[in-house]
């Protein structure tokens, strides 16, 4: 089991698959790497080193009882990329937190990044667009009713927030195999409360014009169901509008999960755009 120490003085845990230009997979709210396992990994580490890791606080990282931010879990990736020795910018495809992580990775180390990929997320508030700092009364609500963080996950998943109800009833067989992934490593409460504390107090919506490197932004077409920080569409469609360059992709027959309900599109979309920006980093 790979784990390294990092400057900050914590053990993150992590793997590398395949040869190539590194490609790094951010995951979600309290998401441990295995998230991408199913259809990501098989994927991509046939074109790139495809680098994965589980945040401090999910899987098998460290879980420092300390506050979380999102400009933690930024550095966090830039020391462990220093500690297992990846040189050179790599690309970055981060989803729902881990796109906000890929966000502040951006604007921190410029330099590290040749292609951003921004899925499902956004970067905070911004005028007609509001949402609880803090735990979400919607999330205090689940643990009421569910009592602990696998049940959880296991609600919101079933639930309407992740899939359209079509992909639910037809693709039962990946469904399961989302729940068993989604519920290998529960983090313990505190822990993934102070995941939920980071992603709802993250906010630099005045600063994404300080994103130049090329990106992409993809978000599922029905991805309009609030859970605790509000309609995905309504803030992808609002980062397209302010990163300069950027390009939208609206993911049909998709809510939340594009990186499962529609695998092959997100995967073939995300493969193309990274060629595009390889080649045109080549010839600059």
């Amino acid at each position: 089991m790979p784990k390294v120490k990092i400057r900050s003085g914590i053990e993150m845990y992590y793997e590398v698959h395949g040869e190539g230009e590194p490609l790094v997979l951010i995951a979600g709210t309290g998401s441990h790497w295995q998230k991408w396992e199913l259809f990501q990994l098989p994927y991509f580490s046939k074109y790139y080193k495809t680098i994965v890791f589980d945040h401090r606080g999910t899987g098998q990282s460290d879980m420092p009882d300390s506050p979380y931010s999102i400009e933690m879990f930024a550095s966090d990736l830039a020391e462990l990329l220093d500690a297992i020795s990846i040189k050179g910018p790599v690309h970055v495809v981060g989803h729902s937190m881990g796109g906000q992580v890929a966000q502040q990775f951006a604007l921190d180390y410029p330099d590290k990044v040749r292609g951003l990929v921004l899925a499902d997320t956004g970067s905070g508030p911004f005028p007609g667009h509001d949402f609880e700092r803090g735990i979400p009364i919607v999330t205090a609500m689940t643990f009421a009713k569910v009592g602990t963080v696998a049940e959880r996950l296991k609600d919101s998943h079933l639930g309407e927030f992740w899939y359209t109800p079509e992909f639910r009833e037809k693709r039962k067989d990946v469904m399961a195999k989302i729940i068993e992934s989604a519920m290998l490593w529960p983090p313990p409460l505190k822990p993934y409360l102070r995941h939920i504390i980071a992603r709802q107090n993250f906010n630099i919506t005045d600063k994404l014009d300080r994103i130049v490197v090329p990106t992409l932004i993809m978000v599922g077409e029905d991805d309009k169901f609030a859970e605790g920080t509000g309609a995905f569409i309504k803030q992808c469609r609002h980062l397209y509008t302010k990163i300069r360059g950027s390009k939208l992709v609206v993911v049909p027959h998709a809510r939340h999960g594009i990186f499962w309900e529609q695998p092959e599109f997100v995967n073939d979309t995300i493969h193309k755009f990274l060629k595009k920006v390889s080649k045109e980093s080549a010839d600059a």
